[in-house]
């Protein structure tokens, strides 16, 4: 059997190469989060605000919030995103793409949260489940804030 269109898209897996706006994904991931998940997200937001992250989009099926902070990239590399959160509700840890020094230390602190320790130490981009990390909303905010911190 055979499947076209949007389906077939999700069921292989593949990108359907589209751009998304922020809204667009924030309202993706409002369908997929239940009420306590939505204030932690907006929390998460407001806290990307406060500290001027560049927000940048993902292109997959359920797009992608991807925060930029440019003092903590590797150097020499075009800035790239602390995380991504996924519009299916999953968020990412960059560690790959960060600072390695910085990187450490941001595995570190998330560390000190027995839920956030927990993650296959084999992938430079550890995943979250969506209510792994909406219970954990203020570690992830004090991490990024410290991080911020470091790099002054």
């Amino acid at each position: 059997p055979s499947y076209y269109g949007i389906e077939s898209e999700k069921l292989s897996g593949k990108s359907i190469n589209r751009t998304w706006t922020k809204d667009e994904v924030i309202d993706e991931l409002k369908k997929n989060l239940d009420h306590d998940e939505v204030l932690a997200l907006e929390k998460l937001m407001k806290c990307l605000e406060d500290n001027n992250a560049k927000l940048k989009t993902g292109r997959g099926i359920s797009g992608s919030i991807n925060p930029v902070f440019d003092k903590l990239s590797k150097e020499n590399e075009n800035p790239k995103s602390l995380f991504t959160l996924d519009g299916s509700g999953f968020l990412a840890i960059n560690y790959d793409w960060l600072n390695p020094e910085l990187a450490d230390e941001i595995e570190k602190k998330l560390s000190e949260c027995k839920e956030l320790a927990e993650y296959d130490k084999t992938k430079g981009h550890p995943r979250y489940q969506k209510n792994q990390w909406t219970r954990n909303v203020d570690v992830i905010i004090n991490t990024i804030n410290y991080a911020l911190d470091l790099v002054k």
